[in-house]
């Protein structure tokens, strides 16, 4: 089937290299020293905390690259005269210090991120409206450069963003700079921001006149961002002060969240499929594996010289018997725990185990396959974390600075402190495929005859987040004992027209397009002279993208 379409405007490569290997390599860390030729400084991690992961200088420069290319300026310090790497095109109001990026890359790495859910209740505390939908949208449409990089970025854009997508704060941070493309940020120079001030006064300073930039920004959305919100969110296009004061929260909890994730918390389901058990047979057993990744050089030089973050970093790592809080909620009847270490061991690492709910034999061997996903959710409960969110609002509304923020961002911070608190906590997620089956239909003597043979004329739909994507279709099959075979031309795709084969059972109909460059995979049922059901596909113009929708037909 049909998908957005990507542009061919040049897109950075490093974070998109680093969101493809995974916890293998993780990529940054919060360097705060210059680089040495020498390489990576030794690690400042507390003994028994997690190993730290091998990172390299160049990981750092390069995904500060990457961020210019997109508009986004990063900086060693906030008093330097020029950025890293000049920013392309109109400098974002959204820019960074390169220990931030190293927090949040290797949340990105590590799998870690805000759940959608969570995502839309912080906005929702600051007055906005539900945003993850939109964000998943903009990820997967393709129409700008950040996007196309944010959906390599994500690992996965479910149909239900709320449910089922983790949102990694730089991924925030790229929609929120993409999102104000039509406003320009301050083109004063940022030296020297507060006269003769310490260090953590310069970042409390640099980082809230970013914020007061994000949130009173007044620019009318571009124009993607436009169509998007008339699919995805009208409820932004009648009411421009929600989008600004939902852009706002979301710029407020990643800003946030860079200085208060050091270390990441990677949750890892082993097996990523599982099927229900069959009674009379071995349970079916699996396990959640949960590390906590520290980078290397956690705390460079700058940041150790704001005593109050510093301190308050470092108490926050878990070490050995640190809590761990899980939730199991969403294995929802499809599993159970069994057990789960309730404290982080020496290593940085912990498991919680569950076991799959039971389908009888028969149903095992006679049933419909039916796949949807399960999930289990952690975070590390250490005390310290309450000092870390005070100094971040001490830093992030200019209180460290002696230059209290605008009233806009402080009331938005105000407003969402508490779930933003809960929510900036690291923490990690896992989403698991789980397979059972439904008793099949019985079908009636008049339906087990009916013969497909013939012209089919029908209609496609995807589902949200494109739902607004749909077109019609024309097959031609004929139908010889249970199997199917014909041809068939589609509309409104990237995809060309095909071949047809399949089988039919009764009234189930299980059949297959032969695209280019794509397979359909159709299943449904079947009535005298109407079949219909549901499809799934790779998209044929962005394979990185997983479909799936509805269809419908009518015999001629």
């Amino acid at each position: 089937m049909t998908g957005p379409r990507r542009p061919s405007a040049r897109v950075p490569v490093g974070l998109v290299r680093a969101a493809r290997v995974g916890l293998a390599a993780v990529l940054l860390a919060a360097c705060g020293t210059a680089p040495s030729a020498a390489g990576p400084a030794q690690s400042s991690v507390p003994p028994g905390s997690a190993r730290p992961a091998a990172v390299t200088h160049a990981d750092v420069q390069r995904a500060v690259d990457d961020l210019a290319h997109l508009g986004i300026e990063t900086r060693i310090r906030p008093s330097d005269t020029a950025p890293i790497a000049p920013a392309e095109g109109i400098r974002s109001p959204v820019r960074l210090l390169r220990f931030q990026v190293g927090n949040l890359a290797l949340e990105q790495a590590a799998g870690g991120g805000t759940r959608g859910v969570d995502l839309d209740a912080v906005t929702a505390a600051a007055g906005g409206g539900p945003i993850s939908q939109l964000i998943a949208a903009w990820a997967a449409s393709g129409k700008t450069p950040a996007s196309t990089w944010a959906a390599s970025a994500l690992r996965r854009i479910s149909p239900d963003p709320a449910r089922a997508t983790v949102f990694p704060s730089l991924v925030l941070l790229v929609f929120v700079a993409d999102a104000q493309s039509g406003s320009r940020a301050i083109q004063a120079p940022l030296a020297r921001l507060v006269a003769a001030s310490d260090y953590c006064a310069d970042v409390s300073a640099y980082l809230s006149r970013a914020l007061g930039e994000i949130v009173d920004a007044r620019a009318d959305p571009p124009q993607w961002l436009k169509a998007l919100i008339d699919l995805y969110a009208p409820q932004y296009a009648a009411d421009p002060a929600l989008l600004r004061k939902t852009i706002g929260a979301v710029a407020l909890l990643a800003y946030a969240t860079s200085l208060a994730r050091p270390w990441a918390v990677s949750l890892a389901p082993d097996p990523e499929a599982v099927a229900y058990g069959v009674e009379g047979q071995d349970p079916v057993e699996a396990d959640v594996n949960l590390t906590v990744f520290t980078g290397q050089d956690t705390f460079g030089s700058d940041v150790a010289d704001c005593a109050a973050l510093a301190d308050a970093q470092v108490a926050s790592i878990p070490v050995k018997d640190s809590a761990i809080v899980w939730d199991v909620s969403g294995l929802d009847g499809h599993a159970q725990e069994a057990s789960a270490d309730p404290q982080v061991d020496g290593s940085g690492a912990a498991q919680l185990s569950y076991t799959t709910t039971s389908e009888s034999q028969d149903a095992a061997a006679n049933g419909e396959p039916v796949t949807t996903q399960m999930s289990v959710s952690a975070w590390v409960d250490r005390a310290e974390m309450a000092a870390l969110a005070g100094v971040v609002k001490s830093i992030l509304l200019g209180d460290a600075a002696g230059s209290p923020a605008g009233s806009t961002a402080k009331a938005l911070y105000l407003a969402m402190e508490s779930k933003l608190n809960a929510v900036m906590r690291p923490s990690g997620f896992a989403l698991i495929d789980v397979t059972y089956h439904t008793p099949k239909a019985s079908p009636s003597p008049s339906q087990t005859e009916a013969s497909l043979t013939g012209t089919w004329d029908g209609t496609w739909q995807i589902d949200p987040p494109y739902a607004d994507v749909a077109g019609a279709f024309t097959m031609e099959l004929v139908q010889k004992g249970s199997s199917l075979s014909g041809t068939v031309a589609i509309t409104n795709t990237d995809c060309s027209n095909g071949t047809v084969e399949g089988t039919v059972n009764g009234t189930s109909v299980t059949f297959g397009w032969v695209l280019t460059p794509q397979p359909v995979q159709f299943t449904g049922t079947v009535g005298d002279d109407s079949m219909s059901g549901t499809w799934s596909s790779l998209s044929c113009s962005g394979p990185s993208i997983s479909l799936t929708g509805t269809w419908q037909a009518q015999k001629r």
